[in-house]
């Protein structure tokens, strides 16, 4: 049983790190997936074992204080009584320092003032370092601030450790205000789900409880909130939540509608064809949700990193309180000891922990804004490293609509024989030319053969009675015993030839045209770096390839052929694949990033794929790439800014040029512009 759980009230990645791992420690949890960005905590429980929140909730309070879970429904809102708490303790706390910094008469008021307002900034702080070490928990900010602030004491610095410990709580709630602001912008793209649905009888129900084959009711400005049919009338939506499409686009009777699509200016009805967990919208959030549990090599070193660079830094403190004063002859004990405390201030992690993770999910945020939903940032990393792209050619870079522009009967048969044939042939296929062949011929009777079988990139087997009618490529006909008779048609189109028994029948040719944004796309990307990769015949190709202004053209390819070349290029490149993400499961999974086009449509799309583009614009790539190397400077430059900082105030402090009221900027304070640099993502313009 996997039961997803809010959780709120935790801002710090170390300790949704602890957490996670606490948990997976218990006998009776399988599994476990924090995501600290979209406060959601998924617990995977063996089957058979007692579940409740409030076991697992016993097993948080021994970790983090202030943090609390509640079903996925209900939002309890009890980390904001901890905010205001915090804010108090700040309220009372600074103006007696303040004071307590001004009185310089009376030495025993003045002492008595900054021990009060010590108390009350760190009572929290000092029971808690108390709780962990009991626990062998000893490297956490709580400890490292007490040992800091109290050494501070020890060596006659009481107003500075008093400072440093007000400071600090300031930092941590500018902080938990900062990362709030940013889940929240982030969540808000997500901000797809229906609230309601409206039936025909005018009555409002729950999206869960709607089934399919409910016929609802949706107005002008509504939401749409599920995926169907329209039945009656005709309407603009906007579908840019979902697709990223700017412009409304107007639907009809007849047309699909998704829901997150919002209408814009009639009134329609609409056949539900999809449960609220199976709609477009679900799906999204699904997606986009889940990112956390496919993390980047980047993410996946400073996690290590983290637990690793704390106890050096101690040690160094350690290391600088003991031995200095032996090598640096004018330097005291007391010296050393300060210039240690600076050390064990800024030996917290916390910026990097929390910036990495929230910058990629920044990212990740925004490209869904343009309707492309990347399943991880690990996806969005390797993103950002492309170098080579490979495009299949029908439904991506042309439009995927065609039409016939010839029927060729063999002269043995007549056009309508062959018409007869093809209806038969294709009439259980959900390939584009087949649906094509069936629209152009008009057919709207329901053929259902005794038997049907479709072989990728080949072609359809379909069995009537005694009769074998065989659909697709000419070399699947030839392979199969069918001579083929040469007659005339245009070479450069698309052709699917016909057979029934033994003998050829005929064949049609179809034309389809290149999208209009592919031109401008392949001269972005460099048509040296661009591959076609196509299982269509080398005229039909070339042609599309010119038009495109591609020069690397690879033809007449099954799906394992297309593979192989990317397993190949991706040798000496970091390869993407752009596909419909249905036959070309094998490339997209040889590919370093596999891209699927038009949609959520089949789950083999979103099974096959790491990135789903919403629309049917290829040219989105290159929006993909922008957001993915705007993400991952934003993720160097943090980097650099935390450890850049840290480095410099030990180096700084060593030689008496710092003192521990930089420290602590170079810990809370850097981690306040590390989290505001992450949602920089957020507000990137894309042209």
């Amino acid at each position: 049983m996997i039961k997803k759980l809010k959780i709120e009230g935790l801002n710090c990645a170390t300790c949704a790190d602890k957490i996670e791992i606490k948990l997976k420690s218990i006998p009776w949890i399988d599994d476990v997936d924090l995501n600290i960005t979209m406060g959601n905590l998924f617990v995977k429980i063996n089957n058979g074992n007692d579940y409740s929140i409030p076991k697992i909730q016993n097993i948080i309070d021994d970790i983090e204080d202030g943090v609390f879970l509640s079903d996925e429904s209900v939002s309890k809102n009890k980390s904001s009584i901890f905010k205001n708490v915090s804010l108090i303790k700040i309220i009372i706390s600074l103006p007696l320092f303040i004071i307590g910094l001004l009185i310089n008469d009376n030495f025993t008021l003045k002492t008595a003032l900054l021990l009060i307002a010590y108390f009350v900034s760190a009572y929290e702080v000092l029971l808690r370092s108390i709780k962990n070490i009991l626990k062998g928990d000893v490297f956490d900010e709580f400890f490292l601030m007490s040992l800091a602030t109290i050494g501070a004491f020890i060596i006659g610095e009481i107003s500075e450790g008093v400072g440093v410990m007000i400071f600090f709580q300031i930092g941590e709630f500018l902080q938990d205000l900062a990362v709030d602001k940013s889940k929240k912008s982030i969540q808000s793209l997500m901000n797809l789900k229906p609230e309601f649905v409206r039936l025909l009888s005018g009555e409002t129900i729950s999206p869960e409880l709607v089934k399919i084959g409910d016929e609802i009711e949706i107005r002008p400005g509504e939401k749409v909130p599920l995926d169907g049919i329209i039945i009656n009338g005709s309407t603009s939506v906007d579908t840019k939540t979902i697709t990223g499409e700017s412009q409304p686009t107007t639907l009809s009777q007849g047309d699909e509608i998704l829901s997150g699509y919002i209408n814009i200016s009639h009134t329609i009805k609409v056949r539900i064809q999809k449960e609220l967990s199976e709609s477009t919208v679900s799906k999204i959030l699904e997606m986009v949700q889940n990112e956390s549990s496919k993390k980047s090599e980047t993410e996946t070193f400073i996690t290590k990193f983290a637990k690793v660079y704390t106890p050096i830094v101690v040690i160094s403190a350690v290391l600088v309180a003991v031995t200095t004063p032996f090598i640096f002859k004018e330097w005291t004990f007391s010296d050393s000891i300060y210039k240690s405390l600076i050390f064990l201030v800024i030996s917290c992690p916390c910026a990097l922990v929390i910036s990495v993770p929230l910058g990629y999910f920044s990212g990740i945020g925004r490209a869904s804004k343009e309707g492309i939903l990347i399943k991880g940032s690990n996806h969005l990393e390797a993103l950002s490293l492309i170098n080579k792209y490979a495009f299949d050619k029908t439904g991506t870079l042309t439009q995927g609509k065609f039409t016939i522009v010839d029927i060729i009967p063999s002269k043995f048969f007549t056009t309508q024989e062959l018409n007869d044939v093809a209806k038969k042939s294709e009439s259980k296929s959900n390939h584009l030319l087949a649906k094509a062949i069936n629209k152009g011929l008009l057919s709207s009777m329901n053929y259902e053969p005794d038997k049907f079988e479709e072989i990728p990139g080949k072609g359809t087997f379909s069995w009537y009675n005694s009769d074998i009618y065989i659909a697709g490529r000419k070399n699947l006909l030839i392979e199969n015993g069918i001579k083929i008779e040469e007659s005339l048609g245009d070479e450069e189109l698309t052709t699917v030839y016909f057979g029934k028994n033994q003998e050829y029948i005929g064949k049609i040719t179809l034309d389809d045209k290149i999208k209009p944004d592919v031109p401008k796309m392949i001269r972005t990307l460099g048509p040296e770096n661009v591959y076609m990769l196509t299982g269509d015949k080398e005229e039909t190709a070339h042609k599309i390839g010119k038009e495109a202004g591609i020069v690397n053209i690879n033809h007449s390819l099954l799906p394992l052929d297309k593979a192989n070349i990317i397993k190949e290029l991706n040798l000496t490149s970091n390869v993407l694949f752009v596909g419909d993400g249905i036959n070309d499961s094998p490339v997209l999974a040889a590919s370093s990033v596999g891209v699927s086009m038009g949609g959520l449509g089949s789950d083999a799309a979103i099974e096959a794929s790491d990135i789903v583009i919403m629309s049917d614009e290829p040219s989105k790539i290159i929006s993909a790439i922008k957001i993915a190397k705007f993400t991952k400077g934003i993720i160097l430059g943090n980097i650099f800014i935390a450890l850049g900082f840290k480095i410099l105030i030990m180096v700084l402090g060593l030689t008496g040029l710092a003192g521990l009221w930089l420290a602590i900027f170079a810990d809370v304070g850097v981690s306040i512009l590390a989290v505001l640099n992450s949602i920089r993502t957020l507000k990137l313009k894309i042209d």
